[in-house]
């Protein structure tokens, strides 16, 4: 994926947070530290996070 970003390209990650009703099961929840591991390894670095979304993570990352 990050490939295919064009130069200041962005990746938004809209989640379910856990504990919070409807979606997923918990189990298939991840907290925005899970998220941001992940994508440090394939060379993303979070730039900003929202949380004006009552029961999802807005997580917004950007090629280191």
């Amino acid at each position: 994926l990050k490939t295919k970003l064009t130069s200041g390209g962005r990746l938004a990650i809209v989640d379910f947070r856990k504990g919070v009703p409807g979606g997923p099961p918990d189990e298939f929840r991840f907290t925005p530290d899970q998220i941001s591991q992940e994508l440090a390894q394939a060379g993303f670095v979070l730039r900003t996070s929202h949380d004006f979304l009552p029961r999802q993570h807005f997580l917004i990352y950007g090629v280191k």
